[in-house]
C-alpha cells in the first residue's frame, strides 16, 4: 500500500515506535524513526539530503517534552521541511481534535486505517526536484 513512499515514524515509546516501523514496512512503506522533536528534525533535514524524501510525517499528538504539533509548526517553519504532511495519533481523542480529526488516529487502530490516512496524505509531498 506504501508503493515506495517513505513515513518518518516520531513516537518516543522505543517499542511502538518499533512495532509501526515494522508493520509499514510489511504494508510497502519505506520507514524511518525518530525519538523525539530534535532527532526528526535532524533525521528529515538529512533525508532531504538524499534519493529517499520523506512523504509523510507520523507522530504522537503528545510528544514529550512539546508536542507532536509543535513538530509541525517546526517543520512549517523550515523552508525545505515545510511540505511534509503530518498524520497525528493519539490514545486520547479530545487531542485529536487540536491536530484535526480528518489527519487523526485514536489508538487503538487498525493497520488498514493507518495506512489508508498515510496513503491520503503522502501523494502531497515532497515535490519533484528541479533540474
Amino acid at each position: 500500500m506504501g508503493q515506495g513512499k517513505t513515513v518518518l515514524i516520531v513516537e518516543d515509546h522505543p517499542d511502538l515506535r518499533e512495532l509501526l516501523a515494522e508493520t509499514l514496512r510489511l504494508e510497502g512503506w519505506a520507514t524511518i524513526i525518530a525519538a523525539g522533536v530534535e532527532d526528526a528534525v535532524r533525521v528529515a533535514r538529512a533525508a532531504t539530503q538524499t534519493t529517499t524524501p520523506i512523504h509523510v510525517v507520523l507522530t504522537d499528538v503528545l510528544l514529550p517534552p512539546t508536542s507532536g504539533a509543535a513538530l509541525e509548526r517546526t517543520f512549517k517553519a523550515d523552508p525545505v521541511l515545510a511540505h511534509i504532511p503530518f498524520v497525528f495519533m493519539s490514545g486520547f481523542e479530545p487531542h485529536l481534535h487540536e491536530v484535526g480529526r480528518e489527519r487523526s488516529l485514536l489508538k487503538p487502530f487498525e493497520t488498514t486505517e493507518l495506512c489508508a490516512l498515510l496513503a491520503a496524505f503522502a501523494h502531497r509531498g515532497p515535490p519533484a526536484a528541479s533540474n
